[in-house]
């Protein structure tokens, strides 16, 4: 398909369950495959951040920027110092899901 669309693809993937991993996974990998230039944000909370501790099996997009909610780590009793290498912790995924769509990034629910 030939969508015009601006120079660099901007998309931020939304999970929140573990169930939807494997998903997210593929569809990151799927989207660089298709546009190799696009910013991909992936925003986790819920119960979905466990996915991200060092002893999980996910395997991360080196190509992608991961985001943890603050406030789920600690709902679901996450310390810190337990999560994988590359992931980076925000205080709250509401605020930045709205902050990334409001600065033009497509909201993609997983």
């Amino acid at each position: 398909m030939n969508i015009t669309h601006p120079d660099i693809l901007k998309v931020v993937f939304h999970v929140s369950n573990l169930d939807q991993i494997s998903r997210m996974v593929n569809n990151i990998n799927n989207l660089l495959i298709e546009d190799p230039k696009a910013e991909i944000i992936l925003v986790a909370n819920g119960e979905s951040v466990k996915a991200f501790t060092k002893d999980a099996l996910t395997k991360l997009n080196p190509k992608a920027t991961y985001y943890l909610c603050e406030n789920s780590l600690l709902s679901n009793q996450i310390d810190h110092l337990a999560i994988m290498e590359g992931t980076k912790i925000i205080p709250s995924s509401v605020h930045t899901l709205a902050q990334l769509q409001y600065s033009g990034y497509a909201y993609i629910k997983v």
